[in-house]
């Protein structure tokens, strides 16, 4: 076989492997020649790493680079920027009434909460290289009764500040512009824009020439681009930290049954990582 299948096999157990035979494998060289590298495994950032985000961003301060070794794109590439944004929790409190009896003396807290779901969707295209997905809804308690709850995830994103900020001030907005279309339901809005951008800094392009040296010594070229997604490096670069992501083996369809990582990839990529940390020794 030519690929590996699993769930978490790109994203990210292949990287973490990686980076822990690319060290190894330095170590057992001779070749140790870092003052301290610290190797970080986190198991929450796929929820959005809500109790280390401040610790990552303080450990930025006492490192000189960050490789955060998410998979390689599909293409190869690895990321030089990532974009910022935030998870909106929406909730709409209504008025329970029979749906057959007598509907007319409920308010119905799911029809309400499509009202805002339509709007936010249309602000799609309206903010440049920014996003707007509603995620997940549910309403209702029972199929003859007028919903009285519902609620919903927003999931929004920007490319730069001046985006997160256009971005959360028109999600705002939009909430308070459709809030009492259903007359007698109350709007309740939690979370909102909290992971910045990981910005293409120059710093971030020097991690990138290292990579690119180091791959042309194991026979092989890489490219550069920005993610729609976000990890771990958009606190390490709040922190004032240059990040290159990506470094890890190539793979693809991650958190789906058909997730995979690119076998062929995984020693010269690995041989990659061991060559930038070597340089960033030099």
């Amino acid at each position: 076989p030519d690929h590996l299948l699993g769930p978490g096999v790109s994203d990210m157990k292949g990287g973490l492997l990686s980076g822990m035979y690319a060290v190894a494998a330095l170590r057992a060289l001779g070749l140790d020649r870092w003052e301290e590298v610290a190797f970080i495994v986190n198991s929450e950032e796929e929820v959005g790493s809500p109790a280390s985000r401040g610790w990552l961003m303080e450990l930025a301060g006492e490192y000189d680079a960050a490789l955060v070794l998410e998979a390689g794109r599909e293409n190869g590439n690895v990321v030089t920027g990532r974009k910022g944004g935030g998870l909106w929790r929406i909730k709409v409190e209504g008025k329970a009434a029979h749906a057959g009896v007598e509907p007319e003396k409920g308010a119905n807290a799911f029809i309400q909460l499509a009202h805002h779901a339509l709007a936010l969707d249309a602000l799609n295209g309206t903010i440049p290289g920014a996003t707007i997905v509603v995620g997940t809804a549910k309403a209702g308690e029972a199929a003859n009764m007028v919903p009285p709850h519902a609620e919903m995830t927003v999931d929004t994103r920007a490319l730069d500040p001046a985006g997160l900020t256009a971005l959360e001030a028109a999600v705002r907005a939009t909430l308070a512009a459709t809030e009492g279309r259903v007359p007698g339901t109350r709007t309740i809005v939690a979370g909102g824009v909290d992971k910045s951008t990981m910005p293409r800094t120059e710093g971030t392009l020097r991690l990138f020439a290292l990579a690119q040296a180091s791959a042309a010594e194991q026979g092989f070229t890489i490219g550069e681009q920005t993610s729609g997604g976000t990890s771990d490096g958009n606190f390490l670069a709040a922190g004032g930290l240059p990040v290159l992501d990506g470094l890890g083996p190539v793979g693809g369809l991650d958190h789906s049954p058909n997730e995979f990582l690119r076998i062929e990839t995984i020693v010269p990529r690995t041989a990659m990582l061991a060559g930038i940390i070597l340089r960033l020794t030099e």
